[in-house]
């Protein structure tokens, strides 16, 4: 693990240049909003992604400043993690997206990375999922678990949205843009509603019990 977190930050210090983002993203608003395309369904969820690290950086910071761990808070957010960033975004990416770099290439470097990374939080949600299920978790674990996450997921999504979407695009004819487009409306309605609304609900209702703000 602590390999795949050096890799990572040698990695994406060369590549990232977005900081983190405000609770706020107008691309997922508390609403849900509508993608009309590959890149807004993705954007949608990046931004989904982000609003979860923003609470798990609150939570973080209570935890720092030695006060009662918001646990209802950090287990809600870690279902979120597991349900909806990995059981369904990450598997969306390495089907459509990731599979398409193939050919030795920047863009297949970077997805090599990204790939392992999917792996390794796969692992870290497995441990905060256990620490979700203690009455009493101890305090200093919630809060390391909660920097691992961090440490993979803020570059993760950067160098998608800077690199790889942008690259998906341009590799793609239209009609076959067109026809991947179409299965990914159909992958969203299997386990979600059209426009995300019910996971921007869960994630506001963490927002609110934290009193997050999330100006529109």
């Amino acid at each position: 693990m602590n390999k795949i977190f050096s890799f990572t930050i040698m990695f994406f210090s060369a590549i990232s240049f977005y900081s983190m983002a405000t609770a706020s993203d107008s691309s997922f608003s508390q609403a849900g909003g509508a993608d009309k395309s590959i890149e807004d369904f993705f954007a949608q969820q990046h931004a989904a992604v982000t609003r979860v690290v923003v609470i798990y950086n609150d939570i973080l910071s209570r935890l720092e400043n030695k006060e009662t761990p918001p646990l209802d808070a950090y287990r809600e957010a870690t279902h979120i993690s597991r349900d909806f960033m990995q059981n369904f975004h990450e598997k969306m990416e390495e089907k459509y997206i990731f599979s398409r770099f193939r050919k030795p290439s920047r863009e297949y470097d970077i997805v090599q990375v990204l790939i392992r990374q999917h792996r390794a939080g796969h692992k870290i949600v497995n441990g905060m999922l256990a620490l979700s299920k203690q009455q009493n978790p101890d305090p200093d674990k919630l809060a390391d678990s909660i920097r691992s996450f961090i440490q993979i997921y803020s570059p993760h999504k950067d160098a998608e949205d800077e690199f790889i979407l942008p690259a998906f695009h341009l590799a793609l004819s239209t009609e076959n843009y067109k026809e991947t487009w179409e299965e990914l409306k159909k992958e969203k309605l299997k386990k979600f509603d059209d426009n995300f609304k019910e996971l921007g609900n869960s994630v506001e209702k963490i927002e609110k019990s934290l009193e997050i703000s999330t100006a529109k």
